[in-house]
C-alpha cells in the first residue's frame, strides 16, 4: 500500500486547477518552449492574423479571471514576438475586454463573472 499526501491542485493537459481555491490558470510543463509559425514564413495573411487571437483566446478560456489571464499571458505573448508578430496585432489579440467576448457567448462555459 502506498500512502500519498492530498493533492491541492492537478495539471491537466494546458490547465492547472487548484481544488482548494477553485482557481485554474494556464499551464505548460517546466523547460518546455513555446514556439508559433513565423510571420516570415510562408503562409496566408490570415493565418497571422488567427493565431495571436487564438492564443489569447485559449489562455483566457483556460483562466478562472482577468488576473489569471494577466498572471499568465507573459510567455505566450513573449513567444509570438520571437516569431515576429506585429505589436498592433498583439495589442489588439492580447486586450482581454476583446478576449472575453470572443470566449463569451450563448454557448460559453467561461467563469469570468461578466
Amino acid at each position: 500500500v502506498i500512502v500519498e499526501e492530498a493533492k491541492q491542485g492537478i495539471d491537466f493537459l494546458d490547465v492547472s486547477m487548484s481544488l482548494v481555491t477553485k482557481v485554474y490558470v494556464p499551464f505548460t510543463k517546466p523547460g518546455d518552449k513555446l514556439s508559433y509559425v513565423d510571420t516570415r514564413s510562408n503562409h496566408p495573411p490570415a493565418v497571422f492574423k488567427a493565431v495571436p487571437k487564438g492564443v489569447a483566446q485559449r489562455i483566457a478560456t483556460n483562466s478562472s479571471s482577468r488576473k489569471a489571464f494577466e498572471e499568465a499571458k507573459g510567455p505566450f505573448v513573449k513567444a509570438l514576438r520571437e516569431a515576429h508578430y506585429a505589436e498592433d496585432d498583439l495589442k489588439e489579440a492580447w486586450d482581454y475586454s476583446s478576449v472575453l467576448n470572443r470566449t463569451t457567448g450563448p454557448n460559453s462555459t467561461h467563469a469570468s463573472g461578466l
